[in-house]
């Protein structure tokens, strides 16, 4: 079993891509998280009870931090082969880490989730935008599903896969309806 926990004061995730059937998550908010990303709230959902959701109430310094060192330990004293990922920035884990390396349990900080690849028809799509000329491309939501589904002959539920795809892969951004089309990076 793995298990990913999320340090949210840490970490920007506006959802979670790439996570495995295998993987137990746990998402740490602080007691000042007033706001979630929906799509991170969706993705969490999805797992069903392969989901915890943490929410602080008391605050101090590392308070959080701790909170996870004490997940951490619980778990892995209960599952000692199970593999455990800290998704943050903080480099304060990195001393228990090894710790934890030195007593023979699977463990890593990680700054960010790994990008999924896109599947074909998302990046036949990708190929399909960005070999227009910028002026022609879709600017608007409406137009840039309906440009989709003309080129693919997909559903409206798959042409909406791929468009998250798309967002979950940092090709494209949506802002209050308007599509911006990135660079690959």
């Amino acid at each position: 079993m793995e298990y990913l926990f999320i340090d949210y004061e840490n970490v920007a995730l506006e959802s979670l891509p790439g996570l495995k059937q295998d993987q137990t998550v746990y998402l740490f908010l602080g007691p000042n998280q007033k706001k979630v990303w929906k799509g991170l709230l969706k993705a969490v959902h999805s797992l069903g009870s392969q989901a915890h959701l943490v929410d602080m109430e008391g605050e101090g310094k590392n308070a959080l931090d701790f909170h996870i060192a004490f997940y951490l330990g619980k778990i892995s004293s209960q599952e000692p082969d199970a593999t455990f990922l800290i998704l943050s920035g903080d480099t304060g884990f990195d001393p228990l880490i090894t710790h934890m390396k030195g007593l023979k349990v699977a463990c890593a900080r990680i700054p960010s989730l790994p990008r999924p690849e896109p599947s074909p028809s998302a990046m036949e799509c990708i190929r399909f935008l960005m070999d227009k000329e910028p002026v022609k491309r879709p600017k608007g939501i409406s137009a840039l599903q309906a440009d989709i589904k003309n080129h693919t002959r997909k559903t409206d539920a798959e042409v909406q896969s791929i468009i998250q795809e798309m967002i979950e892969g940092k090709r494209i951004a949506l802002v209050d309806g308007k599509v911006s089309y990135l660079k690959p990076g």
